[in-house]
């Protein structure tokens, strides 16, 4: 019998939010977002999930607070307590613009040996595993601020991966499916089609909840753990657990 290979894939938890109009309520709204954000751990850990795949801005902020910044180090040592390989990516509000901004606010998690962190935004960081006797390959690319509009980030690129399971992390638009809100970059369809050896792209950057495929490459974004604005009022917000046994298992 074949265990299936379970990931929890969580994105835009937005935490240590700011918004000036809060006034004296921000410190009670960004308490329900890491509320929010924490459950995506506790799940995992009673779900004996494998991997947890965060897709990027995790954080609101290049430079969060200290009190966000550990109790996300605490999460992320609960995770890798029960058994729990982690992967992160920045998203473009935590990415930094140049090498002056430094790195983004994860270098702690790898710093401390507790998640896998694949910080360039150029190329794709690659990383194989085993779980459960079957090789999972996990590619990631951070967000790139530099690029301009309808640019696509992974034009040029091939993403690793010749495992019993590919998965490839960004926190991109990607043109028809999930099409960005404003003028910024684009992934286009004949990129994803390019690379079907990769059987799961994990996204981040939508907050709403997106399951589809492109031929036999799935796509999924988890959407935000939360709504933060009046404009994601109608919005699904959670996270996606997703069970490979083989075939592809979604929940949400």
């Amino acid at each position: 019998m074949v265990i299936p290979v379970k990931a929890v894939v969580t994105g835009d938890n937005h935490l240590n939010l700011y918004s000036q109009k809060l006034g004296a309520k921000l410190e009670e709204r960004r308490q329900r977002i890491g509320r929010a954000w924490r459950k995506t751990i506790d799940y995992s850990i009673k779900e004996k999930a494998d991997l947890y795949l965060n897709t990027g801005d995790l954080f609101d902020q290049l430079s969060p607070r200290n009190p966000p910044r550990a109790r996300v180090v605490e999460a992320f040592k609960d995770l890798q307590d029960a058994g729990i390989q982690a992967f992160i990516i920045a998203g473009n509000h935590e990415a930094p613009a140049s090498r002056r901004d430094g790195a983004s606010p994860h270098t702690v998690l790898s710093e401390a040996g507790l998640a896998r962190v694949f910080e360039c935004y150029r190329e794709f960081e690659h990383e194989t595993i085993d779980v459960n006797g079957i090789e999972v390959s996990i590619a990631g690319l951070s967000y790139d601020r530099n690029l301009g509009p309808k640019v696509d980030p992974i034009k040029d690129l091939t993403i690793p991966g010749n495992s019993d399971i590919n998965i490839a992390m960004l926190h991109y638009s990607i043109e028809r499916i999930a099409p960005p809100i404003w003028e910024e970059p684009m992934i286009k369809i004949s990129s994803i089609e390019r690379n079907n050896h990769i059987h799961l792209y994990a996204m981040g950057h939508i907050h709403e909840y997106v399951n589809t495929k492109i031929n036999d490459s799935h796509i999924v974004y988890p959407g935000g753990t939360e709504r933060y604005n009046f404009g994601e009022s109608q919005q699904t917000t959670g996270f996606c657990s997703v069970e490979f046994s083989p075939e592809i298992r979604f929940s949400t």
